[in-house]
């Protein structure tokens, strides 16, 4: 992973550990193939010593194959302070893996050796993963916010959705998120809690919002909900998710229905590197729609497995693939598509 500082106002970002699955107008994406870490990110961020946004500065080639550098904090998440400077080392050779003077990344460090961090694509990642870091962390600046067209919040709003949640159990706010059904007027606001992580099972409150002309018919609030101003709510919920880890790449899905981690984790990874058959009723076109990198859900009933996927470049749509599994082989039978 390499990340160089271009002028103030760009980042360019390459890294084979990180790269994301492109294809040509009739091709399965095929990822670069790259060593899986121990642990996916969000346990490593709560078990690492300490956690920031850092440049690399100070770096100095040593014989033997070792390098000494130091890691500028340029924003602190967890246990530096802000200009703070962690001498890191590495070895280009044995380990595989170098870093450039101004390379900026997100570090994920512990242990340390003789005084210095180690430094690998595992504890200094792409940039990228800053905001996931603070939201997991509950170190953002003040809150994440997800919001899509034609459905966003003015800072007096978000008050009100902020005080909601805090009469319904969410003490403190990590993340507020809209959506937009499309084509309908439907829109809502989904409210979360900072999120707990207990091995690869992910839990966080969260709160569905309504606002008024929002709702289906312009529905008004129910006698057991909670009102402020144009905005009401029900009770909080505790929302369950799961870490797939596929390379160096976390992804969040639901709770898996009749099927284990392994076994997600061996499709997911099947899919993306396009190591899969087409059944007859399946639309080849349809996969190029298809965001490799959002996996949502996977379940299997009986022999049907259904494994649903984020619509590329869109705030919402979805698609589903029916997949047959013969021995080691996969055969996508079908692939349904949702476009509210």
């Amino acid at each position: 992973m390499i990340t160089k500082r271009t002028n103030s106002a760009a980042l360019i970002v390459f890294t084979a550990a990180m790269l994301l699955p492109s294809f040509a107008a009739d091709a399965i994406p095929v990822p670069s193939s790259v060593r899986a870490p121990e642990k996916p990110l969000t346990t490593r961020l709560h078990e690492a010593d300490k956690v920031f946004v850092g440049e690399l500065v100070n770096r100095n080639p040593l014989k033997d194959d070792w390098c000494h550098a130091d890691l500028k904090v340029t924003r602190a998440l967890k246990g530096v302070k802000l200009g703070e400077l962690v001498p890191v080392v590495w070895r280009p050779k044995v380990g595989r893996y170098n870093a450039e003077e101004n390379q900026l990344g997100l570090a994920v460090l512990k242990p340390a050796h003789e005084k210095r961090y180690w430094l690998r694509p595992d504890t200094f990642v792409d940039i990228t993963f800053a905001e996931q870091a603070a939201y997991s962390l509950g170190k953002t600046d003040g809150i994440l916010r997800e919001y899509v067209k034609g459905a966003t919040l003015t800072k007096e709003q978000e008050k009100a959705v902020i005080e909601l949640a805090n009469q319904r159990g969410i003490k403190k706010v990590a993340k507020i998120k809209t959506y937009y059904l499309r084509p309908t007027s439907d829109r809502g606001i989904s409210v979360y809690g900072v999120e707990e992580v207990a091995g690869r099972e992910v839990l966080h409150p969260m709160l569905t919002v309504n606002r008024k002309g929002w709702t289906h018919r312009s529905r008004d609030p129910k006698k057991d909900e909670l009102q402020i101003g144009e905005f009401w709510a029900g009770k909080a919920a505790i929302r369950k998710t799961t870490i797939l880890m596929v390379g160096d790449k976390e992804y969040r899905v639901g709770k898996p229905h009749g099927l284990t981690v392994a076994q997600c984790e061996s499709i997911l990874t099947k899919l993306q590197n396009g190591k899969f058959t087409l059944g007859p009723n399946a639309e080849k076109n349809r996969l190029k729609g298809v965001d490799w990198n959002k996996p949502t859900s996977f379940s299997k009933f009986g022999e049907n497995i259904n494994v649903s996927f984020s619509a590329q470049g869109r705030d919402s749509g979805w698609y589903t693939l029916k997949i047959e599994l013969i021995g080691d082989k996969l055969v996508v039978s079908e692939v349904m598509l949702a476009m509210p």
